[in-house]
């Protein structure tokens, strides 16, 4: 019987006791070894089922069209996924010819192959549905699969095997035996070969040869093929592999288990799969079989598919659909070394090792080798609830506790080296700079005075920063240090605040942490609730969930090799990937528990919640242990989702959104529904839309509706546009529409219907004109002249 393999699990072996047995002998302090541990990925899984929208909780088939979509193939319809909403579509007149979907296919002009339980194929293209006349609409459709030439396709099915032209969509029959095959596999060498009740046959070019099945066999229960081996499943269970070249019989396994299913996913993976035992693992060519990594035990895959954004989706006969993402972030949360609780704060051993505080449960040291050791505090220090870490410059670790007890690990050998009054819950730092030592309690904050073995001689409080919470500290690039906490930002040189950031010049309150870019200009500062701040040339901008951020709380800023930058915040990490940020917002790149991190929450607060260690990875606190990122694995943003217009309605009447449409003059309320395709993270698209030409874009946010109740006139277009989160806007889809203008609203005719009032108002103005007084112009002149001889 096959046997998912028991022993995955890392083991402590003779080797590693023997290295940890001379470790703890190094380290007297640092207590017992309490196992081994490596950061673990794990692959985030979702299922869909009913309640999130399929028709059925079996899955038959699945396929990734060209155009981004998940297709799925069920019988209680074709079901059309875009990452967020399932559509399904049933079997209409002249259209859908059923609703019992059995197989999937899109060939080379983007065409959707469909076959079905009972009526022949249907063809969906160009956004409608039609049936095809093959078998004449009356036959099961098992499988429709390509040619190894990709220019003829090969269904089988309740009427035997065809052999169909996509392009002429001609077929014949091949294979006609009544039910007697139910799979189909076309080969490298150019046969296409069946299998059933009917045995196993090979169907030449011109011939079908009936293969003898292995002695003591009489039907094939699955078959699946991949390279030159056929791997089939006899009525006895057993794995057999026939050799396609050779043509040779040899078994694989003698007993699988009961109803079994072979399965060859679309990236070339072949898995076998058990139904009553639950399981699925991977089959290789030479018959080993290893489970399927981190997929759930009880998984029984009927179908797999591998998307364009990397996720594995397994179809199954009971269990609905389910999404398997491969984990991109490792977690230390194992239980077995007592890291299973809170974390709290991080260190570097020096040595290649790190050091991790669980909430109350003391202290943990990981060396290089894998070896984990507790470390027993309260003993000495009153208290194993450790809030902050520090490593400083000659290798000690300085631990501060919640209870204010400040203590030093050298050497292996733990000491108590201040205290605090209880419950200041402390915050240790060292200048890497200029080598000074700093406390932080809720209170104040202390300059500690250190001497050379270790001992602290000294604490003077700093009166600038008096009643104070200091969440995190740093050399200024200016000179002096800066300190971040509940009230602003401040630098202080000598004891003196030279520059300070207050909530009323727009830094916000609670800040926990600051990063200073290298030429000194710029400050970014992450607050609790306030999002990122950027201070450049002394200009404050902040971005947060309202203009481009995923998360408003930004405990932690981390800078990798590259200069990117790294945020972490109650929503998981946020990688930026440039330091100028354009108008549209930050370009991101958003790690949460679709990417492995579980649970996606840090705990911030302190100078050591994070950390980018010498190998230049990333640690995080989380609520449940911890988190570390190889930053090298992150490239720029994906590519842009494909976005959808997929509803079109006037005055509740739909409208074809494939073709123009003509509205009423009168039309309005105008309701538009789009999306895109994002089946990785979907809650983080976001759109944007507008009235074309001449319209300007409207940020609609995670809306996927739109109600325009007034409509210009004429011709116009809704384009809408999408991205995910911190990405680049997608490739714009329209719909074109046309709202012919009404007669009497058109210019032309009041320039028609204006003008003979225009001429008729210019004839009665001339009309009106009085006639020149002629005889009294002739009276004047007269008197004029009797005048002129008088006075001669």
């Amino acid at each position: 019987m096959v046997q998912p393999n028991r022993f995955r699990g890392a083991h402590l072996g003779l080797l590693g006791t023997i290295v940890a047995l001379m470790a703890l002998m190094a380290h007297p302090a640092q207590g017992g070894v309490v196992g081994q541990a490596q950061p673990v990925h794990v692959d985030s899984h979702r299922s869909y089922g009913i309640e999130e929208g399929l028709p059925q909780a079996s899955v038959n088939a699945l396929l990734q069209a060209r155009d981004g979509y998940l297709w799925i193939g069920t019988y209680g319809g074709l079901v059309r996924f875009d990452g967020q909403d399932f559509r399904t579509f049933h079997a209409t007149p002249g259209g859908l010819s059923s609703s019992r979907i059995q197989s999937l296919y899109e060939d080379g002009q983007g065409r959707l192959w469909i076959g079905t339980h009972g009526d022949g194929i249907a063809m969906y293209e160009s956004g409608s549905f039609r049936p095809l006349d093959i078998c004449e609409r009356d036959c099961r459709i098992n499988a429709i699969r390509p040619s190894a030439d990709g220019r003829k396709l090969w269904t089988v099915g309740s009427q035997g095997a065809f052999e169909i032209d996509p392009d002429s969509l001609k077929y014949r029959i091949r294979v006609s035996a009544f039910d007697a095959f139910g799979y189909i596999v076309p080969m490298s060498d150019g046969n296409a070969y069946v299998a059933g009740i009917g045995g196993v046959a090979r169907i030449e070019a011109d011939a079908v040869v009936a293969i003898a099945l292995p002695a003591g066999s009489t039907l094939v229960r699955a078959m699946e093929g991949r390279g030159r081996s056929l791997f089939v499943i006899t009525d006895d269970w057993r794995l057999h592999r026939y050799d396609i070249v050779d043509r040779e019989w040899k078994q694989v396994h003698d007993t699988v288990p009961a109803q079994s299913r072979l399965t060859l996913s679309n990236d070339g993976r072949l898995m076998l799969s058990g139904w009553r035992t639950g399981g699925t693992w991977l089959l290789h060519d030479d018959g080993r079989v290893v489970p399927l990594a981190d997929i759930p035990a009880h998984l029984h895959a009927r179908q797999a598919y591998a998307d364009h954004e990397g996720n594995l989706w397994i179809g199954t006969d009971t269990q609905g659909l389910w999404r398997i993402r491969p984990s991109r972030v490792g977690l230390m949360q194992s239980r077995d070394v007592g890291m299973d609780g809170p974390g709290y704060a991080v260190a570097e051993d020096g040595d290649g090792g790190m050091w991790f505080a669980m909430a109350c449960d003391g202290l943990r040291h990981w060396d290089r080798n894998g070896v984990v050791r507790s470390v027993e505090l309260a003993s000495t220090l009153g208290n194993d609830c450790v809030r902050s870490l520090a490593l400083d410059d000659r290798g000690r670790l300085w631990i501060g506790t919640w209870q204010g007890t400040l203590g030093r690990l050298a050497d292996g050998h733990l000491a108590l080296a201040r205290t605090w009054p209880p419950g200041s819950a402390l915050n240790i730092w060292q200048n890497p700079e200029d080598r000074t030592y700093w406390a932080g309690t809720l209170r104040d904050m202390w300059r500690l005075e250190v001497d050379h073995r270790g001992e602290v001689v000294d604490a003077q409080p700093v009166p600038a920063l008096d009643g104070m919470v200091i969440s995190y500290m740093a050399p200024a690039r200016g000179g002096g240090m800066w300190f971040v906490g509940n009230h602003g930002a401040h630098r202080l040189i000598d004891g003196r605040v030279v520059e300070q950031w207050l909530h009323e010049d727009g830094s916000g309150r609670f800040l926990r942490w600051l990063h200073e870019d290298p030429d000194g200009r710029t400050l970014w500062i992450g607050s609790y609730g306030g999002g990122l701040l950027r201070i450049r040339d002394g200009v404050v901008r902040r971005y947060d969930t309202s203009n481009g951020l995923y998360d408003d709380a930004v405990s932690c800023i981390l800078p990798d090799a590259e200069g990117r930058l790294w945020l972490g915040g109650n929503s998981g990490v946020t990688l930026m990937m440039d330091r100028d940020i354009g108008p549209r917002g930050p370009e991101l790149i958003i790690l949460s528990s679709s990417d492995g991190l579980a649970p996606p929450e840090l705990n911030g607060g302190t100078g050591s919640s994070c950390l980018r260690d010498a190998k230049g990875r990333l640690w995080f606190t989380l609520i449940k242990g911890f988190a570390v990122i190889d930053p090298t694995q992150f490239e720029r943003q994906r590519r842009p989702p494909i976005a959808h217009v997929e509803r079109v309605r006037v005055a509740g009447h739909e409208l074809d959104p494939a073709g123009m449409a003509r509205l009423d003059a009168g039309a309005g309320n105008l309701e538009i529904g789009y999306t895109a395709i994002a089946l990785s993270f979907p809650e983080q698209l976001r759109f944007r839309y507008r009235l074309a030409p001449g319209g300007e874009w409207f940020d609609a946010g995670d809306n996927r509706n739109v109600l325009l109740p007034t409509l210009p006139w004429g011709r116009f277009a809704f384009e809408v546009q999408a991205r995910q989160l911190g990405g680049p806007w997608s490739e714009s889809v329209a719909i074109w529409l046309d709202r012919p203008v009404p007669w009497y609203r058109r210019q032309w005719l009041w320039l028609v219907l204006s003008m003979p009032c225009l001429l008729a108002l210019l004839w009665t103005t001339r009309n009106r004109r009085p006639e020149p007084d002629y005889q009294h112009l002739i009276d004047k002149a007269r008197a004029s002249r009797h005048e002129r001889d008088v006075a001669r």
